[in-house]
């Protein structure tokens, strides 16, 4: 348990920082909501018409209708999701090789307890960290929503799309742990979480932009949680969920096994 709170303790000022500047994005966000609707549905739909298919992609705006909240939260939502990714991918990464990076690692594993039970306590603080970054851009989206528009029958959709953002959050937290402990070169690690996240990204772009591009969209995690999916059947799509859930426990297994046997850089 003291590892557990030593953990949340070393990480409070980054907790707050994120959760914070979440906060505040989901807001500002949702305040261009009010000046898309005073400009009426008709003009914006047809300016956005006009946009290039790769900006429309990059952005997320295919196939969402900007002037009602439920498409343009959906537009918020790839922003959203990207940035808890990101910060869930480097906090993963970090639970395993803070120490090693700070020269501190020695310290941690001469206690009389064994290195599983020590990643045991780092990963259920991440978790924690994870559910208050998560609350802070929930709570940032309810607000922005209730000030500058209204929920009306979006409701279940905001809170599925929220559910994704959970699922791709411990996706990449996982994934984020699962390279930290098997690239030996400790300060690698973010090169190759960018490369994970963005690259996921990319093929989601890739799928917007044309059929021919089809297949990758069963390679991008985000592509698995897509708003305008959620959005036209009303739900997650159960088999995309599972093999998520699935994935992120495979990297968690992989942990377990591979820190034990990891060699330190002190």
């Amino acid at each position: 348990m003291n590892i557990f709170r030593r953990e949340l303790r070393a990480r409070y000022r980054s907790i707050i920082a994120w959760s914070l500047s979440l906060f505040v994005l989901c807001i500002v966000s949702m305040a261009k909501y009010e000046t898309i609707t005073a400009q009426g549905g008709a003009a914006i739909q047809s300016m956005l018409a006009a946009f290039p298919s790769t900006v429309q992609a990059i952005f997320g705006m295919n196939g969402l209708d900007l002037t009602t909240v439920g498409g343009y939260f959906g537009v918020c939502f790839l922003l959203i999701a990207l940035t808890l990714s990101v910060h869930a991918g480097l906090l993963g990464a970090s639970v395993i090789a803070q120490e090693e990076i700070d020269k501190t690692a020695e310290f941690l594993y001469v206690k009389p307890r064994s290195r599983r039970n020590i990643l045991t306590a780092k990963l259920l603080a991440g978790i924690i960290i994870l559910v208050c970054v998560w609350g802070a851009a929930t709570i940032g989206s309810i607000v922005g929503i209730q000030q500058f528009a209204h929920f009306g029958d979006f409701t279940a959709d905001f809170w599925r799309m929220m559910g994704a953002a959970a699922h791709l959050q411990f996706f990449f937290f996982a994934l984020g742990a699962c390279i930290a402990t098997l690239v030996q070169k400790v300060r690698g690690y973010g090169r190759f979480i960018s490369i994970a996240i963005f690259g996921s990204y990319v093929l989601y772009v890739l799928a917007k932009l044309s059929s021919t591009f089809d297949i990758v969209h069963y390679l991008s995690v985000f592509s698995w949680f897509d708003a305008v999916d959620i959005l036209n059947t009303h739900a997650l799509k159960l088999h995309y969920t599972l093999i998520c859930i699935l994935v992120s426990l495979i990297a968690i297994t992989i942990v377990y096994v591979r820190y034990p046997q990891r060699d330190l850089t002190t």
